[in-house]
């Protein structure tokens, strides 16, 4: 028997808990497309790349997406200009949400920012600063407003 078995017996293990999110339905990659171009136009923004790579993604929850960013601990790296800044944040926030399978987000670029991307369950897109954790339906100024690309 392992030790975190045993501390878990005595009501004393503090290891976090891997979850699996059960997805609430399916959405396809055409789908993804539509909602990424109406946000784009919405932004003023109309050259952007999609390298999208599941025909059909789960469809998850924001309060279960909330759930999985409440386990990470990528707001929790120091930054360091060029080592460890927002591009290294959002790659390991994308490799945590790819743990779930065929999840429906992933990175974008701002050419001046990178952060994360997911739908929701209303069918909106979610960025998120994987830097604060911060979910939000547009990008602050800081962030960029031309984006490069959306990747999946």
């Amino acid at each position: 028997m392992c030790l975190c078995a045993i501390a878990k017996i005595l009501g004393q293990c503090q290891c976090v808990e891997p979850i699996e999110l059960i997805p609430i339905g399916t959405i396809d990659l055409h789908q993804i497309s539509s909602i990424l171009l109406d946000k784009l136009e919405e932004m003023g923004d109309i050259a952007a790349d999609f390298n999208l790579a599941d025909n059909v993604s789960r469809l998850y929850t924001e309060a279960d997406v909330k759930k999985l960013l409440d386990l990470s601990e990528v707001d929790k790296i120091i930054f360091v200009a060029e080592d460890m800044d927002c591009d290294n944040d959002a790659g390991i926030l994308y490799g945590e949400f790819c743990k779930q399978k065929a999840f429906p987000g992933g990175i974008v670029d701002s050419h001046i920012h990178r952060l994360n991307w997911f739908i929701n369950e209303n069918l909106v897109l979610k960025f998120i600063e994987p830097q604060t954790k911060k979910i939000s339906t547009n990008l602050e100024s800081w962030q960029g407003w031309d984006i490069a690309f959306f990747l999946s």
